[in-house]
């Protein structure tokens, strides 16, 4: 899913995390961050590909390219799955910490898993163009973000 999307569904599990009283304001914030900063992957992938930081021609690169989960770093089954078996047992023993990564990791991953499995591979996207950078707007994603903002603005009133 796209960065928007991440922050979203992050923001719904901080604001939740931090109105059950899980959560202080400052582990909503790391939340939020944490979720949405997994895909530096991306950046960190394509500069090992193409020995550039531009976060314009990377965001474009990984957007018309054929990466797979398995080629960024925090998303390969080596780093997931020992990451959100971590989070869970700081769960057990230190219920806000473990339920910033939790939830950060488990929102970001699910989400991931979602655009790789179900959205991207139908080809039902709109294609644009913003700023320069490719955006292809899968109908699901924007299905996906109203309901997310939808969630967010119940949680707020």
């Amino acid at each position: 899913m796209y960065p928007f999307t991440h922050l979203i569904y992050a923001s719904v599990a901080a604001l939740f995390g931090f109105q059950t009283g899980l959560i202080s304001v400052f582990g909503a914030v790391v939340l939020v961050l944490l979720s949405v900063l997994v895909d530096i992957d991306h950046l960190i992938c394509f500069n090992n590909k193409n020995k550039d930081w531009n976060l314009k021609r990377c965001w474009n690169y990984c957007i018309a390219s054929d990466l797979t989960q398995e080629d960024m770093i925090f998303h390969k089954r080596k780093f997931v799955i020992p990451a959100l078996l971590i989070s869970i047992f700081l769960y057990l023993i230190w219920s806000s910490i473990g339920y910033v990564f939790l939830a950060g990791l488990a929102v970001h991953y699910v989400l991931d898993f979602v655009h790789f499995h179900m959205i991207y591979r139908k080809q039902t996207h709109l294609g644009l163009k913003i700023f320069g950078l490719k955006t292809p707007l899968h109908i699901y994603e924007l299905v996906a973000d109203a309901t997310g903002l939808g969630l967010l603005i119940a949680l707020i009133l």
